[in-house]
């Protein structure tokens, strides 16, 4: 009996290998393996980004990085040869310098005087009363802004011009004296000009620019950088360019004759 029960045993796993070998191998099951996706979860990937995001010590190739900068006007001159001379002295410490010429009215002192007379024959009245009253020191303006006024002395100071007045009005002649500035136009130059505020001076010294400002009384106002840039684009506008040719600079004036 034991004898059939293992023949019988033999045929069935016989049976079975053959039948194992005969099936076709299932397909690739579409179902994800919930454990695998659960391990990859678990191990975040490796993150992306672009090469101009990473940071770097290093200027990247090709970006000019402009050093800190401050730009200033320096005036006014009175002549182009003094403008030159300190255009000289500050260019080894300037990154570029223009320059322009601008007309500017000017207080040159205060008159005291009778206003402009229309009527010439009244004007020789005038004229008549004041030598008969004891006036000297009169002078009537021939031409210019100020033709047919009786000019009664120029003064630079006010008070010198208000005692001028009063002493007139004591003498007891016909007219009403007046005082005013006299007002004169003057050509000026200014020097605009870019620094580079990384290189810096020692604690309390003074840079060569500021230096020419205190030696020859000017101004050293601030002036935005963008203004300077313009300027310096328009060079073939009449008004100052720099270099000259014997200091580095280039100008666009002409010598004066």
């Amino acid at each position: 009996m034991l004898r059939i029960l293992v023949i019988a045993l033999l045929g069935i796993n016989l049976a079975l290998f053959g039948w194992r070998m005969l099936t076709p191998a299932p397909e690739p099951s579409e179902e994800i393996d919930r454990k695998a996706v659960r391990n990859v979860a678990r191990d975040p990937l490796p993150s992306i980004s672009l090469l101009s995001e990473q940071p770097s010590s290093e200027p990247r190739v090709g970006v000019v990085q402009r050093a800190p900068r401050e730009c200033f006007s320096l005036g006014p001159f009175m002549t182009r040869v003094d403008l030159r001379v300190v255009a000289s002295r500050i260019r080894a410490d300037v990154l570029s310098i223009s320059t322009r010429q601008v007309e500017a009215e000017v207080n040159t002192g205060y008159w005291v005087y009778l206003p402009p007379e229309a009527d010439l024959q009244r004007l020789a009245v005038d004229d008549a009363v004041l030598s008969a009253g004891g006036v000297e020191d009169y002078a009537v303006i021939q031409r210019g802004p100020e033709a047919n006024m009786i000019s009664l002395g120029l003064y630079g100071r006010l008070e010198d011009a208000q005692q001028r007045k009063s002493g007139l009005e004591k003498m007891g002649l016909p007219f009403v004296f007046e005082i005013g500035p006299r007002i004169v136009q003057e050509t000026h130059y200014w020097m605009d000009y870019e620094i580079d505020t990384g290189q810096g001076t020692d604690v309390g010294e003074l840079t060569a620019d500021e230096k020419a400002a205190q030696a020859g009384d000017l101004e050293r106002l601030a002036l935005p950088c963008s203004s300077l840039e313009q300027a310096l684009d328009n060079r073939a506008e009449p008004v100052l360019a720099l270099p000259l040719e014997e200091l580095g600079i280039q100008d666009t004036l002409d010598d004066e004759s």
